[in-house]
């Protein structure tokens, strides 16, 4: 009878360890999965994610092509792209219906007279937002600020050649009005794909290359584009393609060509250091930090490794491989975050696309309790005056969509602190107003028809 037992605790055993092996594997390739495939789109995609059902994808081989999905990747659909002259290199979705995309101009190698769209109704038309003129360059990208999704910026090459200005376009009225700024040229330089970060209206940046010397370095402005900084990183043995950063404005990363090493800031890109990631993957890759949060993907191209997405939670210091569900030459990777949870998509070299959801840890928001308060409250910050960070309580009656948004005295949307559905309780949110001169500044709590509005002090 012993015996009997001994064999069968063994056979339940075994049992339940080839069970949870089976599980753990199907875990691990549910992290992303495949989400379709799309033709016509070889070489560098672009995709902008306005809601987890909402995606949009732009690009073309000899043509311009725009694809969009309204019910989380199940379909995509051929958007017309009638008015469109060039193949398009950038996408910024802002619902089902409208969506910005900029193009590659008429020369694949010179370009020139790069240009801007805008679509209100699917791609039934579009409309001309701006052009950059001059025989040379062509657009970037065209991104919109996942913290501050009135914010958006897109950047194109030098229209008068490598070394002279920039060309940019900034709005922060959500798309409705552009105004044009012209960072400083760089000697010999122009823009790289992909390249573009959009935190605030203060910051925002990218990455130029250099014909002469072949080498790519960020452009940041912390001042809404009045001065201009070139970061000096290096790289052992690699090329940069891709700068992310954290909403604090201070942390960031830059990834390139040789993935097991990367460069990491925590200075806004004034020095950088050397991180090892750990991994084997190597190709171009691309960067993705998910807003609020300390989580950033990097994504890369690499045709020889399933681990072509990697993971870390820690801003860039510790990496962890993602399975891929097989699908590599992966180009960019956008996303939708609700709270707690992220909807993310990312686009291959050759079209195929693949989709997750996980989890994240947001920052700076906490819940204080789950108690129901009487009513809609928002508190005066503390402390006020405040250099350069403080704290926003407010309560909730029940549970709905909140936004808590930031403003400077002029009316400008500077940063979103919340903008999802919290349960009902009282909540506190941190406000970091590092990089902000010192002034009154304005926040504005909008829930279900209820709106409150109180002022606050920056002093330095």
């Amino acid at each position: 009878m012993k015996g009997q037992t001994m064999k069968s605790f063994q056979i339940t055993f075994y049992l339940f360890c080839f069970l949870g092996n089976i599980f753990s594997q199907q875990v691990s390739v549910a992290q992303w999965s495949q989400s379709g495939n799309l033709s016509n789109l070889v070489g560098y995609p672009f995709i902008s994610v306005a809601d987890s059902n909402v995606v949009w994808i732009a690009g073309g081989t000899s043509n311009p092509v725009v694809y969009r999905t309204v019910n989380g990747g199940v379909n995509w659909t051929s958007i017309p792209v009638t008015g469109l002259p060039f193949v398009l290199s950038g996408v910024a979705a802002k619902d089902s219906l409208t969506a910005f995309v900029c193009d590659y101009a008429g020369d694949p190698q010179n370009g020139g007279n790069a240009k801007v769209f805008k679509t209100t109704n699917a791609g039934n038309s579009w409309t001309l937002v701006d052009s950059t003129g001059g025989l040379a360059g062509y657009f970037n990208g065209i991104q919109f600020s996942k913290s501050n999704p009135q914010f958006g910026i897109a950047f194109s090459d030098p229209p008068d050649g490598g070394g002279n200005p920039f060309f940019l376009l900034k709005t922060t009225n959500g798309g409705s009005n552009w105004i044009r700024q012209s960072p400083p040229g760089v000697t010999q330089s122009y823009g790289y794909f992909h390249s573009l970060f959009t935190i605030d209206p203060l910051f925002y940046g990218f990455l130029t290359f250099s014909f002469n010397s072949g080498s790519v370095k960020p452009y940041i402005t912390n001042n809404g584009g009045l001065n201009w900084q070139l970061s000096q990183v290096s790289i052992p043995n690699n090329i940069l393609s891709d700068v992310v950063f954290s909403d604090n404005k201070q942390t960031g990363i830059m990834v390139g060509g040789n993935i097991p090493k990367i460069s990491r800031t925590t200075n806004a890109g004034v020095t950088w250091d050397t991180v090892n990631t750990n991994s084997q993957i190597s190709g171009y890759a691309g960067a993705c930090w998910i807003s609020g949060t300390n989580t950033v993907f990097i994504n890369s191209e690499s045709n020889t490794n399933d681990n072509t997405i990697l993971r870390s939670d820690d801003g860039g210091v510790t990496w962890s491989p993602q399975t891929t569900a097989n699908t590599t030459g992966l180009v960019e990777i956008d996303y939708a975050r609700y709270n707690n949870v992220i909807v993310a998509y990312c686009v291959s070299e050759i079209g195929d696309i693949i989709k997750t959801r996980q989890s994240v840890q947001p920052v700076g928001i906490s819940q204080l309790s789950n108690t129901i308060p009487e009513k809609f409250t928002i508190k005066q910050n503390y402390p006020n005056p405040f250099n350069p960070e403080t704290k926003i309580n407010y309560e909730l009656e029940i549970t709905n969509y909140v936004t808590l948004v930031v403003y400077d005295v002029l009316g400008n949307e500077l940063k979103t602190l919340v903008n999802n559905k919290q349960n009902a309780g009282s909540y506190s949110v941190n406000f970091d107003g590092a990089g902000l001169p010192s002034g009154v500044y304005f926040y504005k709590l909008s829930v279900d028809g209820f709106a409150e509005t109180k002022s606050m002090v920056l002093l330095k």
